[in-house]
């Protein structure tokens, strides 16, 4: 049973770094998107105004609002992944606790074997002293005849 905890724990693991990953992945796809907004922007500014037609600044508009748009789709793609992110944390944070207390529960029951162990071999060695040691068998050490 603790094995298969240990295997639970580690698939908890391996889900929780899948999901950070893809959560990271998101927010470099926005970040790379914020950039790119910030680059099209800047270039009309730094274009002269003789240079700028007006089918310039509506093409540039359009991929303004393209990548506004992208940027807020990858906002709550974010937001679901840290929401993942968290269900991970929270399983895994559960598969830890039952490993622990399967953990206990397995060095609980070693103690109480070997306890229990203790407990026998005292027995039996009282049993022993008491039939070698019985009156009658020439063995009494507090009779000296």
């Amino acid at each position: 049973v603790l094995t298969q905890r240990e295997i639970i724990e580690d698939q908890k693991k391996t889900l929780l770094a899948k999901a950070l990953a893809i959560k990271e992945r998101f927010v470099q796809e926005k970040l790379r998107m914020e950039a790119e907004l910030n680059k099209a922007r800047e270039k009309l500014t730094l274009t002269g105004p003789t240079q700028i037609t007006p089918d310039m600044i509506e093409l540039n508009r359009h991929y303004a609002i393209s990548l506004e748009s992208g940027i807020k789709q990858k906002e709550k793609e974010i937001e679901e992944s840290e929401k993942e992110v968290e269900a991970c944390q929270t399983e895994l944070r559960e598969a830890i606790k039952q490993k622990k207390i399967f953990e206990k529960l397995k060095e609980k029951h070693h103690r109480q074997y070997v306890f229990e162990s203790a407990k026998e071999e005292a027995q039996n060695i009282d049993e022993i002293v008491v039939q070698r040691y019985k009156p009658g068998n020439g063995n009494d050490p507090f009779n000296d005849t």
